[in-house]
């Protein structure tokens, strides 16, 4: 007794011979349809996500060469203030200690007026 040919080898046999002649190939059934909808949903999935992988990878380098940036100018501001600093401190004069102005004491009388005057309260008018 002869077998029965499966479905799918007669489907592909005939798709064979209809492409080899130039015939126009049959709709596709709904479960093929199926299929090829899942494995291009998958397929997008899968590009999706190596986009994010690929962008995740790029915004991680613009981010580490912004830090490396940031650190390189405040390295350069470092070094030119030190040098403004060392070069102020070079041109200030030496002035010897006996030269230098002393703090003036307030007098006596200030001092004695204020403790003598009253105090006013907040919502009284002055004289």
């Amino acid at each position: 007794m002869r077998e029965k040919p499966r479905l799918t080898e007669v489907n592909a046999r005939d798709r064979a011979s209809a492409v080899a002649l130039g015939k126009e190939l049959p709709l596709s059934t709904r479960a093929s349809e199926a299929r090829s909808t899942e494995a291009r949903t998958r397929a997008e999935a899968s590009f999706k996500k190596e986009q994010r992988a690929k962008e995740g990878a790029q915004a991680m380098q613009e981010y580490l060469a912004s830090g490396r940036a940031v650190r390189e100018r405040m390295e350069r501001l470092k070094a030119l203030r030190l040098a403004k600093e060392a070069a102020a401190k070079d041109a200030e004069p030496v002035v010897p200690a006996s030269v230098r102005p002393t703090r003036v004491p307030k007098s006596a009388t200030a001092t004695a007026l204020k403790r003598t005057s009253p105090r006013r309260m907040k919502n009284q008018q002055p004289h």
